[in-house]
């Protein structure tokens, strides 16, 4: 197995590690169990999601949300939709989302767009996603530093293992309410950073 394969492995394991986590971010059961001021009645991301989807598909609402965002001054950003399979698209579907809540407010609110008020983020849900967004920030920057090495070395794979692991552990000790969710994730890697440690290709690399 060549160098670059191991590389592969692991971005493919953070792939599946964070569609896990994605799993449990969209299961309004983990945010409702032991944190009732976190408590939701619905799936923020869902939310979003639907939300950019009839944003869209019509003309009419693409060229007032543009008009909104350039009277806010926000430098004609536009919103992003995510796809199944990448899961880094979620956490740019959110983030921007986060960058545009005025706009978005704002043009829900809109009368001739009354259809859209189902769509409408409280507080809560808006909370939720800065939540969501700090828990998916930690993996996509070990994706993008692995991803942007030119010589990738095998020895690097188990201290990425570990250091994922530890940020992890640090924002769940500094926001407590996102532990449900943080553990999904942490359960996963701890399996595939086991599975690691029995592969002699490994150890042999990280010897001295």
């Amino acid at each position: 197995m060549q160098h670059s394969d191991f590389h592969r492995c692991f971005l493919h394991v953070v792939n599946l590690v964070c569609q896990a986590v994605i799993k449990a971010i969209t299961n309004i059961d983990y945010s409702q169990r032991d944190a009732p001021e976190f408590a939701l009645n619905h799936d923020p991301v869902a939310h979003v999601r639907s939300l950019v989807r009839v944003c869209r598909a019509s003309s009419l609402r693409r060229q007032y949300f543009a008009k909104v965002v350039t009277t806010l001054k926000q430098m004609n950003l536009q919103l992003l939709h995510d796809v199944d399979t990448w899961w880094s698209s979620t956490l740019l579907m959110i983030e921007c989302a986060l960058m545009l809540r005025e706009a978005i407010d704002k043009f829900i609110q809109h009368e001739d767009f009354a259809e859209l008020k189902q769509y409408h983020l409280s507080h809560a849900d808006w909370t939720a996603l800065e939540y969501f967004k700090g828990i998916l920030e930690i993996p996509h920057a070990f994706q993008h530093k692995l991803a942007a090495e030119q010589i990738p070395t095998i020895c690097n794979t188990i201290p990425a293992f570990e250091a994922l692991m530890r940020c992890w552990c640090q924002h769940k000790e500094l926001h407590p309410l996102t532990a449900l969710i943080v553990d999904q994730g942490l359960t996963k890697l701890s399996e595939y950073h086991q599975h690691a440690l029995r592969v002699n290709a490994y150890m042999l690399a990280i010897s001295k």
